[in-house]
């Protein structure tokens, strides 16, 4: 008899298990539908907004044994999943939970203490009911629906087409919703404060990254907030303002652009000298309004005039002079002496400008019209062959000059000529052969030393000024030859030249 118990068990646990089956099921049927034998279990509620239910049941168009059938929540979200047992013992005609519990792999997160089925059902209730009560606060944020594949899958699927839900192999997928990020253990959902965080540590949020600006003296190492960009800077009053330098920093900072600017630290404050025309701005110093640095590499040489400045200023002096009765005026950036001819000069005496004879016209002047007179900005001598030269008119004009020292050359010439002939005269012969017809040693040195000192000379006189001089003494034998042509005989004139 036991026997029997035992095997009668055994087949009945066999029945009782559902047999999937093809989507066979492909209508649904009006609320309030209700056939002989089929009571209300036998239906689920399946469209969004709609009196249309799924049917578990004999006749045609129901679900049979194993249909897999969903149920949607107000937003059409697939929310859980039924199948139809017909297996007429125990439970015949009727949808039953069928259990997913099977994380998808590619989830963004898994929710401890929850199974995957649970999570589905406890977040589409917080969603439907706006739930935010303090024991489903680990599921604030979080979003989970089936998938029919090993992924995420966001496809709403036409539900009249149960072919669909039948012979897959289900999963869960969990993800952050927006707004939300994944925890650190990623088994939850926290706000996504990313912005917020990157704002209020003085940076600007570009959609994934937080950007730090330089001049606020901030930077970021993550992407996601800033930071002071170094252990000299400290955070100001308000973060969003971005660092300022720590005390110690400020102080090196300061003394720093204090020096730079031409200034001198002293006592934790920036000295500026007056005297080279700086003034102090703040802890630094700078040129007066209308100067500039005289060297930008050593701002400590101090401040000049700016050229527009002092071209101003010149000119407005020029007007002050002109109404001061100085026939003065302003041209060219400069202030002149205006309707004459050169014989004034401007004079800065510091007030004004005054307009003085200059020395060379006051020179001119004094030497009378009879001998000078002033014309083009210069003296002119009446005698042409003069020329005005420191406050007199000299005869000393270029050709006047090289007459005297041509004259000159020709004295000492002459005179190193007498010199010559003073020497030869103390020879034994002086003539180019002696009385036996041999060729005159003695006269070839003596007029050899007459060659050199004509060549010396250059060649500015001719050989007549010896031959005056020295026909008595033999240079009747003396040729000029180029090779063995002659080119000139005694008593022809030609110059001595040094090329």
């Amino acid at each position: 008899m036991k026997k029997h118990s035992f095997l009668f068990c055994l087949l009945l646990s066999l029945i009782t298990l559902p047999q999937f089956a093809l989507g066979q099921c492909s209508r649904f049927f009006p609320k309030g539908y209700n056939s002989p034998g089929i009571g209300r279990q036998a239906y689920i509620e399946a469209v969004k907004g709609s009196d249309q239910f799924w049917g578990c049941g004999n006749d045609e168009g129901m679900c049979d044994t194993g249909d897999v059938v969903p149920q949607l929540d107000t937003n059409g979200k697939i929310i859980a999943l039924y199948y139809c047992d017909r297996n007429g013992f125990l439970t015949a005609n009727k949808f039953n939970d069928f259990s997913v519990n099977i994380w998808c792999t590619g989830t963004e997160i898994r929710p401890s203490g929850y199974t995957p089925e649970q999570i589905v059902k406890e977040t589409s209730r917080l969603e439907d009911s706006a739930n935010t009560s303090s024991d489903n606060e680990n599921l604030k944020g979080i979003e989970a629906y089936y998938s029919t594949k090993d992924a995420q899958d966001t496809s709403r699927y036409d539900i009249g087409n149960i072919t669909v839900f039948n012979g897959t192999n289900y999963c869960v997928f969990a993800k952050c919703k927006s707004g939300y990020l994944p925890n650190s253990e990623k088994n939850g959902c926290v706000l996504d404060e990313r912005e917020t965080n990157c704002r209020n540590t003085g940076g600007t949020w570009s959609g994934s990254k937080c950007n730090c600006a330089a001049n606020k003296n901030i930077k970021t190492t993550d992407n996601l907030v800033c930071e002071c960009i170094s252990t000299n800077y400290e955070w100001k009053s308000d973060k969003k303002q971005g660092c300022k330098p720590t005390a110690a920093a400020q102080q090196r900072i300061n003394a720093e652009q204090c020096t730079k600017s031409g200034g001198r630290w002293s006592n934790n404050d920036c000295v500026c000298d007056k005297n080279i025309h700086l003034e102090k701005i703040g802890k630094a110093c700078k040129c007066k309004d209308g100067y500039e640095y005289i060297d930008e590499t050593n701002t400590s040489k101090g401040c000049k005039m700016t050229a527009a400045t002092q071209n101003a200023q010149d000119k407005d002096k020029c007007e002050k002079s002109k109404e001061a009765g100085q026939p003065v005026g302003w041209r060219n950036n400069a202030c002149h002496c205006t309707g004459l001819d050169g014989q004034y000069e401007i004079i800065d005496t510091g007030e004004i400008y005054e307009c003085e004879e200059t020395e060379e016209y006051s020179a001119c002047i004094k030497l009378g019209s009879s001998v000078a007179y002033w014309a083009g900005k210069t003296c002119n001598c009446t005698d042409t062959t003069k020329q005005f030269r420191n406050g007199n008119c000299n005869t000393n004009t270029d050709a006047y000059q090289q007459s005297l020292d041509a004259a000159a050359a020709v004295a000492e010439i002459e005179q190193l000529g007498k010199e010559l002939n003073d020497i030869s005269a103390t020879f034994d012969r002086s003539k180019w052969r002696d009385a036996d017809g041999n060729f005159n040693t003695a006269r070839l040195a003596s007029d050899s030393v007459a060659a050199v000192v004509l060549g010396t000379a250059g060649g500015l006189i001719s050989s007549k000024v010896i031959k005056k001089k020295q026909v008595e003494n033999g240079f009747e034998d003396i040729k000029c030859t180029i090779g063995s042509q002659e080119v000139a005989n005694w008593g022809d004139e030609f110059q001595v030249g040094i090329q």
